[in-house]
């Protein structure tokens, strides 16, 4: 009887009942302690449609200070945390101020990119940088945000870095 408070105690740990189907423990419970398939945590799991690999995305910083008057640059670093090859395409907000370098890239699973962004001086505004990114097996990473290839237009995701212009001392961080 003691074994039985054992698996009882273990089963409240997992926050689910034992399977009546789990063969290791089908020669240790009393009949009246099996459990109805569909309530047990591990065939539960065992039934769930296999969800979709996630794209893991890694952005620093998510935003970008420059001197208006002055311009500036600033680096970024992209991290793949996923575990498939991503292609990642850039657009800018403004492009007549901001340089980005570079514009199309892959990026394997586990590794890191260093992007840059240079802006002319101009005008003190807010603008936005758009890293659309998805899964894909092509050869050229222009190839795959190519709008005669299929791909679905869900499969693509976004981030975005924001780029600040201004010309506020107190704000702006100075390399010293």
């Amino acid at each position: 009887m003691r074994l039985f408070e054992t698996l009882r105690v273990w089963s409240k740990k997992r926050r689910s009942p034992i399977c009546a189907t789990d063969d290791r423990f089908a020669s240790l419970k009393p009949p009246n302690k099996r459990v109805p398939c569909e309530q047990c945590y591990m065939c539960k799991l065992k039934m769930m449609p296999e969800m979709k690999k996630e794209v893991n995305l890694y952005v620093m910083p998510r935003m970008a200070e420059y001197s208006a008057s002055k311009g500036g640059g600033s680096r970024h670093l992209l991290v793949n945390a996923g575990t498939e090859r991503i292609v990642i395409k850039i657009k800018c907000s403004n492009n007549d101020l901001y340089r980005v370098s570079p514009v199309y890239s892959f990026l394997n699973p586990g590794k890191a990119l260093r992007l840059y962004i240079v802006r002319d001086p101009g005008p003190a505004k807010v603008d936005k940088l758009v890293l659309i990114y998805m899964n894909s097996t092509c050869k050229s990473p222009r190839e795959a945000f190519a709008k005669d290839f299929q791909t679905d237009r869900n499969e693509r995701r976004k981030t975005l870095i924001a780029l600040v212009a201004h010309d506020l001392p107190h704000r702006l961080r100075t390399n010293a």
